[in-house]
């Protein structure tokens, strides 16, 4: 929904979205190619972000360098977003709609000191936005249009969870007992999930209790679909809820049991039928089986059935709810990219194995759901970045210098402080003088030279010529070449 905000705002979005893409500087003159602005307008604009947006975010400038960000932890950059979301008048009229579904939009002119103008063309904007995701704007009353209620809820618990996260709470609903509630619905129905997807749960559940305490249903025909199993876990929580319930003078009773449980995604999933429940299993059951293989490492128990259930999930969202699953911030998609960064060889086997998956089945797995579960792999295996690291193949590099074998040695000292158990090293101690007198089936035996100069019987696609004390570019190129003997170790995989 970024068309809702201004446009040096979505300006100033997608400057700090080019930044954490890289680690490195960006020129000031890139960063206006990429976002058509003049020179002085993106000055301008990280001016803005250096002031409005510390210490959340730390940006350093440079004459002679450009612009770089210091602090691109998806956490830091996540308070960014949701303080964009709490001044913008769009949202702010949003969830104002959410929480008071009577007015007329004329109502909140007064309401939220918005002019008349201001106001109109918002809603306007708000109907184009809202059409997005499958929702429509009514504006006497004002509320929106619960064509599918379920879209509407999602939306809603969506858009308020990444306005208040775990930490606040925007509901009259006892905020620890949702909780409780929560976690013991997950456990029940036998998924993994983290204290994040066990708080979404519980908006979900505040969202669906606020929706029905103002009048709005779903779709009777979706409770034929209900489980005994499912209705009995709740009455066995009765107290519980209506304990939950009492600040709308609800009570449980068989229909709202039956409005909440159609409301949660993995208990909707009974309206799929076994046979495409088991074809999903089985598609799950090929890609782990793809990517173990690829590896070469066997996923053990606990893990393979969290990460099983973490990919059922997203395919039920999905499935129920073909929307993007963020409003402005997609936390995922941070958190892939920084993987990446750390992991670039494994994320591209993910993407090797998810292709396939994807064209089988017709389902965004990769083109969209790509990070999420880079992201979800890397959290629910077992020890997977110590895996990964034991996996890498070690590049095998020779070190020669013509500044002496003291400098060698330095060299040497560098390089294993920098990359460890990822290179095996060796010191050329000869004469430089007569290098050419060596056997040349003995130097071969190297994957790369790194050298103070350049000799023109080494094999040119091994050399890496570096300063006697290497420049971040010279680091650059030995990282590179040792990625590149670990994805070559990789290519010869299964």
């Amino acid at each position: 929904m970024r068309e809702l905000l201004d446009a040096s705002t979505r300006r100033r979005l997608a400057i700090l979205e080019q930044l954490n893409i890289t680690s490195n500087w960006v020129s000031s003159n890139e960063l206006a190619e990429q976002n058509q602005a003049s020179l002085r307008t993106i000055n301008s604009d990280v001016h803005f972000l250096k002031e409005q947006w510390a210490p959340f975010l730390i940006i350093e400038t440079s004459k002679k360098n450009g612009v770089r960000l210091k602090t691109p932890a998806s956490s830091h950059v996540s308070v960014v977003y949701n303080k964009v979301i709490q001044k913008s008048d769009s949202f702010r009229l949003l969830e104002s709609i959410f929480f008071n579904p009577n007015l007329v939009i004329e109502d909140w002119e007064e309401q939220l000191f918005i002019s008349e103008s201001s106001l109109y063309r918002i809603s306007n904007q708000l109907s184009k936005s809202l059409a997005n995701f499958g929702l429509k704007l009514q504006k006497r009353p004002c509320h929106i249009t619960p064509h599918n209620e379920y879209y509407v809820r999602h939306f809603f618990t969506i858009y308020l969870f990444e306005i208040y996260g775990v930490h606040h709470w925007p509901f009259k609903f006892d905020r620890k007992l949702l909780v409780n509630f929560s976690t013991a619905l997950y456990k029940k129905f036998g998924y993994y999930v983290d204290e994040l997807l066990i708080m979404f749960l519980a908006y979900i559940i505040a969202v669906t209790l606020e929706r029905y305490s103002q009048g709005f249903k779903s779709d009777s025909k979706d409770y034929s679909s209900i489980t005994a199993d499912q209705k009995e876990f709740f009455l066995q929580h009765k107290e519980m809820l209506n304990l939950i319930l009492a600040p709308h003078n609800l009570n449980l009773d068989d229909d709202l049991t039956n409005e909440l449980i159609v409301s949660i995604l993995f208990l909707k999933a009974e309206l799929l039928d076994d046979i495409k429940l088991a074809s999903l299993d089985t598609k799950i059951e090929q890609f782990l089986s793809q990517l173990q293989q690829r590896i070469n490492e066997k996923l053990d128990m606990e893990s393979y059935q969290q990460i099983t259930s973490m990919l059922r999930l997203i395919y039920f969202e999905h499935y129920f709810y073909p929307f993007n699953d963020y409003i402005l911030f997609d936390r995922y998609q941070f958190n892939g990219k920084a993987i990446e960064k750390n992991y670039p060889i494994f994320t591209d086997l993910i993407k090797e194995c998810l292709l396939p998956l994807e064209n089988n089945m017709g389902f965004p797995w990769s083109s969209q759901f790509n990070s999420k579960i880079i992201y979800w792999l890397m959290v629910k295996w077992k020890n997977l970045p110590l895996i990964l690291e034991n996996k890498k193949a070690k590049a095998r590099l020779l070190i020669i210098s013509d500044l002496g074998n003291e400098h060698a040695e330095l060299l040497a000292d560098m390089i294993t402080k920098n990359f460890n158990s990822k290179v095996e090293i060796t010191i050329y101690y000869g004469s430089i003088i007569f290098l050419e007198n060596n056997d040349p089936n003995e130097l071969n035996n190297y994957d790369y030279y790194i050298t103070t100069f350049f000799w023109e019987l080494l094999n040119n696609d091994k050399v890496i010529v570096v300063d006697a004390i290497p420049s971040d570019q010279d680091w650059g190129e030995i990282r590179q070449a040792i990625n590149t003997v670990y994805r070559s170790h990789l290519a010869k995989l299964p």
